[in-house]
C-alpha cells in the first residue's frame, strides 16, 4: 500500500509578510520585556523589618557604589535565595563568578546548593564540578558531589567523592557541620575505604624524623609578622613609682579607727597610752522583699513567718532584772492576742 504524503498548507509569501510586519513588533517586544520584567523581582519584596532583607538593602547600597564587586553579589544572592528568588540568585551567582575568578569556586559551590534545593540534582552536580575546578581543594563541594551521586544511586562514584573530601578530616559527616549528612548512608564505608589514608595522615607529624625539630616547631609556632632570625625589640618601661611606707592603725573589734600612738620624745620615758572613745558600730540595712524592723523598734529581731507577719521575739534581759513585758510578743504558735509577762522574781531577804 502506498502512502501518500500529508497535504501541508503553506501561506503564501505576501500574506505571511503581512502577519509578520502586523504581529512582529509585538512579539519582538513581549522577548525582550519578559527577561527585564523577570530581573530583581525581589527588590519589590525586601522588608527592612526582616534582619537578612535589612541586610539585602544594605549589599544593594553598596553595589550602586561598586557594582562590579563580586563579593557583594554572591552574598547578595545567597540572601535573596532564602527567600526563593532562584532566578535573580542563580543569574547572580553566575555574574560573580565571572567577575573574579579566584571567587569563582564559592558562587559556583551556592548555585549547586540552590539548584539541589529545586530537585535539579544534575545541575547541582555540574555547579559543584565547577567550585572544585575552580578551587580543587574545597572540600564541601567535593562531598555533595558524592551526595549527589548518592541520591541519583551512584553509590561507587559516591563514595570516591566522599572519601577525596575527606584528605583533612571526617567532620563533613558531621551534622553539627554538614546538615547533608544525616541523610547519607554511606558514611561506614566510606571511612573504612579511607582508613588507612586517614591513618598515615594522622601519624606522620608524630614519627616523621626532621633534622631541626626544634626549630621547624619554632617557626610553625611563631607569629607571621615576626621575621624567622628577627629577635623582638625590648620594652621600655617606665621605673615605679615609689611606695610611701604603710601606716599601721589600731581598729577595735566593733569601732571606729585609733588614730597611732605618738612616738616617744628622744631619751624619755613612752608616753602612757590615753583611753579612745569608741563609737558603737553602725547598724546595717539590707533591701529585701521580707519585713525588716520598723521605725522606732529594736533592731534586733524582726523576722516574717510564712504569711503571718513579723513575728517578734524578746530580748534577754540583763541579769537580776525582770523583762520588759512591751518588748514581748505573740508566743510560739501563736496567730494573735497578748502573752502575760512572767512575774518579777523577788530580790534575796523578802
Amino acid at each position: 500500500m502506498r502512502l501518500r504524503p500529508f497535504p501541508v498548507k503553506t501561506l503564501p509569501v505576501s500574506q505571511a509578510g503581512r502577519l509578520l510586519k502586523v504581529f512582529g513588533p509585538w512579539l519582538m517586544s513581549l522577548a525582550l520585556a519578559f527577561p527585564i520584567l523577570a530581573r530583581d523581582v525581589y527588590r519589590g519584596f525586601l522588608d527592612p523589618a526582616i534582619p537578612h532583607h535589612r541586610a539585602a538593602l544594605k549589599i544593594l547600597a553598596d553595589l550602586e557604589k561598586d557594582p562590579l564587586n563580586a563579593e557583594l553579589k554572591n552574598d547578595l544572592a545567597c540572601l535573596i535565595a532564602r527567600d526563593g528568588f532562584w532566578r535573580d540568585a542563580i543569574r547572580e551567582f553566575e555574574e560573580s563568578a565571572k567577575l573574579d575568578k579566584k571567587l569563582a569556586t564559592k558562587p559556583y559551590f551556592n548555585a549547586g546548593l540552590v539548584s539541589l534545593w529545586r530537585g535539579e540534582i544534575g545541575t547541582a552536580r555540574g555547579y559543584f564540578k565547577k567550585s572544585v575546578k575552580a578551587d580543587p581543594g574545597n572540600w564541601p563541594a567535593w562531598w555533595m558531589i558524592g551526595y549527589t551521586y548518592e541520591r541519583q544511586g551512584y553509590d561507587r562514584s559516591a563514595i570516591k567523592n566522599y572519601a577525596r573530601s575527606m584528605r583533612v578530616d571526617t567532620s563533613l559527616f558531621n551534622v553539627t557541620r554538614n546538615p547533608y549528612a544525616a541523610d547519607s548512608r554511606l558514611k561506614s564505608q566510606v571511612l573504612l575505604l579511607s582508613y588507612n589514608a586517614r591513618m598515615t595522615r594522622a601519624a606522620q607529624g608524630y614519627v616523621e624524623q626532621l633534622a631541626d625539630r626544634k626549630g621547624v616547631l619554632d617557626l610553625m609556632t611563631s607569629k607571621m609578622s615576626e621575621a624567622p632570625n628577627e629577635k623582638p625589640a625590648a620594652v621600655e618601661t617606665a621605673p615605679a613609682a615609689p611606695v610611701a611606707p604603710a601606716v599601721k592603725m589600731m581598729v577595735p573589734a566593733m569601732g571606729s579607727p585609733v588614730a597611732p600612738a605618738p612616738a616617744p620624745a628622744p631619751g624619755g620615758a613612752p608616753p602612757t597610752p590615753q583611753p579612745q572613745d569608741v563609737s558603737p558600730a553602725p547598724q546595717r540595712s539590707f533591701s529585701s522583699s521580707r519585713t525588716l524592723v520598723p521605725p522606732g523598734e529594736s533592731p534586733a529581731t524582726a523576722f516574717q513567718s510564712g504569711t503571718n507577719g513579723p513575728v517578734q521575739m524578746p530580748l534577754e534581759a540583763p541579769a537580776g532584772t525582770a523583762p520588759d513585758p512591751s518588748a514581748a510578743g505573740p508566743g510560739p504558735g501563736m496567730r494573735g492576742g497578748t502573752q502575760k509577762p512572767p512575774s518579777p522574781t523577788p530580790p534575796p531577804g523578802e
